[in-house]
């Protein structure tokens, strides 16, 4: 390496790889990066905690605005795009978190094991799957059971409430069958045997219509003819009365998993 003045300096930069010369093998840029990775990480450590205001503006900043104002931004605030978004994510989380609570929810008598669960679009009601070949309904202020729906041969492995009538809900299970249920009465109104294992169940929003995902293949299953009119309408349909036979609308290679409809339902 050269001097200020031309001299050669021995063993202060040494060019890599050469032998016979004394000194460490760090170049002058090995140690201006390692100068440069230890000031990050001492403004790292010694950055506040940023408030969720300050990102919000941050993360409004980088986004509008022209070219040249964004890298002003950028380099008053020395935070990139990624680190503004991830700061984010985890304040939101941590915040979030404080006010979670777990309950234990007691069933008697014991399943042997818990597969599924759905909650109703209001909240208050919970159905889970059961080892014990039942879909349990339960309350989630008492975190007690209020009804069991029974009638599956084996496991249902799904469960889905009705995104907008709560007395209405639908279970698959491993005996092929799809079941459709009164939550009020806890009787099963219609049903259909797939000739599979049943995967994933979704409810169309304002028709009658349950997109039903079993093996190969994806089927739309028209339950009843008529629009929804109220809660109860849907009834009319019980015992398989004005239902009709699923249709498939796709197959593939490989087993289905989920399925969902848009949220829009158009």
């Amino acid at each position: 390496a050269r001097g200020p003045r031309g001299r050669q300096v021995r063993g202060l930069f040494p060019a890599r790889g050469r032998p016979g010369v004394r000194g460490s093998s760090m170049t002058r840029g090995d140690a201006m990066d390692k100068g440069e990775s230890w000031k990050r990480r001492r403004w790292d450590s010694q950055r506040p905690e940023p408030s969720v205001l300050s990102l919000l503006w941050h993360r409004q900043a980088d986004y509008g605005g022209s070219a040249k104002r964004r890298v002003r931004i950028a380099k008053r605030s020395n935070i990139s795009s990624s680190e503004l978004h991830r700061s984010l994510e985890e304040l939101v989380e941590a915040r979030s978190l404080k006010n979670c609570s777990a309950m234990y929810c007691p069933l008697q008598p014991p399943p042997r094991s818990t597969i599924a669960a759905s909650f109703r679009h209001d909240g208050c009601v919970v159905a889970s799957t059961h080892g014990d070949h039942t879909v349990k309904l339960i309350d989630i202020r008492s975190g007690l059971c209020f009804k069991s729906l029974s009638g599956h041969r084996r496991t249902p492995w799904v469960v889905r409430f009705h995104p907008r009538h709560k007395n209405v809900l639908a279970s698959g299970s491993l005996d092929h069958e799809v079941r459709l249920w009164d939550a009020d009465t806890a009787e099963c109104t219609a049903y259909h045997d797939f000739g599979r294992p049943i995967a994933s169940l979704a409810f169309h929003t304002h028709e009658r219509m349950l997109a039903v995902a079993s093996s190969y293949k994806l089927y739309i299953w028209e339950y009843g003819s008529e629009r929804w009119q109220t809660g109860t309408d849907w009834t009319s349909g019980a015992s398989g009365l004005g239902a009709s036979n699923p249709s498939v609308i796709l197959r593939t290679r490989k087993s289905l998993r989920a399925v969902h409809f848009h949220s829009t339902s158009s």
